[in-house]
């Protein structure tokens, strides 16, 4: 006897999967994982799957990453691996410029400014690497580079800013003798006392800096080689001075006092008898000698006490009268009164 029976059989449907520039081409039936790695070529670098939309891609990838696995949909899958230049890492220590960069790019690195008597220097590559610079160089604190196929570190370098020093020099203008240049001086100076000997019948006025007088401990600003030119003016007549005491000052003057000669050696009229105080009948008074020429005084001197009332003053009159009067003293005291009105008149 034969038995004939029917058997129903399900035969599942397989979809195509097309990797351009990868692995992972084949027939897959929906739902199965497939996995895709891209080809990348040195000095390349993977960046995305092209055609991946709508794929589901499982575990930690995605259509970033060079190899992924995807769940296989109900159709057919053609899917391309894109490439491009690679990558890489700039570190920039003291400046701005860090980042990943693709190689044949152009980085800008900027040095940060410096601290208060510093300078840029340069940029120093670590590793010892060598960089091709454009519209720059290695000591510009802004520069261009092309970025190599590798990593990159560099970091900016400071100097002390050099400190430019100036010779000041001393002209005579008719005196004699010499002053020694002074040098390495930049900035502020201070005008010395003038040691030259002075022309016949002239003493020393000023120092003229660029046709400016300046006196004797005046300050200039020295920023080139500096002439400073002795000023001399004639010595005034019948006046002895001495120069050769210290330099005195106040807050808005400096000057060097004037030493006269005794009076004995010197005209009756240089000097003057100038009252600082007038005396009075009970009290002193004082008065000093002042050069009529500079102003130089002397010590002053004692007035005496007068030790009567001055014409005019009936002060001491009254109180006789008063005293007179309250002690009844009659006739001899009119007298009394009327002699010592007549003394204090004489």
């Amino acid at each position: 006897m034969t038995k004939t029976t029917t058997q129903a059989i399900t035969v599942a449907k397989e979809y195509t999967v097309t990797v351009n520039g990868g692995t992972g081409n084949g027939k897959y039936v929906a739902g199965q994982e497939v996995t895709i790695s891209a080809f990348v070529s040195s000095g390349r670098k993977f960046k995305e799957w092209q055609g991946a939309e709508g794929l589901y891609f499982t575990g930690v990838t995605n259509k970033n990453s060079a190899t992924a696995t995807f769940t296989m949909p109900a159709h057919d899958v053609t899917i391309t691996a894109v490439t491009g230049p690679a990558e890489y890492y700039v570190s920039v220590s003291g400046g701005s410029g860090t980042g990943m960069y693709e190689a044949g790019a152009i980085v800008t690195i900027v040095a940060d400014p410096p601290e208060a008597g510093k300078q840029f220097k340069t940029w120093v590559v670590g590793d010892g690497k060598v960089l091709r610079f454009t519209e720059s160089n290695i000591t510009s604190s802004t520069a261009k580079f092309f970025m190599p196929g590798e990593a990159v570190r560099i970091y900016a370098s400071y100097e002390d800013i050099p400190v430019t020093t100036y010779t000041v020099s001393f002209a005579a203008n008719g005196g004699t003798g010499t002053m020694s240049d002074v040098t390495g001086v930049s900035g502020e100076y201070t005008l010395p006392t003038c040691t030259f000997t002075a022309p016949s019948g002239k003493q020393f006025k000023a120092w003229s800096v660029g046709g400016v007088e300046k006196a004797v401990g005046d300050k200039i600003t020295v920023t080139a080689d500096t002439t400073v030119t002795a000023v001399w003016e004639t010595i005034p007549v019948g006046h002895t001075h001495n120069y050769g005491a210290d330099w005195k000052f106040d807050s808005v003057n400096h000057w060097k006092e004037c030493s006269c000669a005794d009076k004995d050696e010197v005209d009756a009229h240089s000097f003057k008898w100038v009252v600082d105080k007038e005396a009075t009948e009970t009290e002193k008074g004082s008065k000093h000698e002042e050069c009529t020429v500079c102003g130089y005084k002397k010590d002053a001197v004692e007035i005496p006490a007068t030790g009567t009332p001055k014409t005019g003053d009936s002060s001491n009159m009254l109180l006789w009268a008063a005293l007179l009067l309250a002690g009844g003293l009659g006739t001899f005291g009119t007298v009394a009164y009327s002699k010592k009105r007549k003394e204090d008149a004489e």
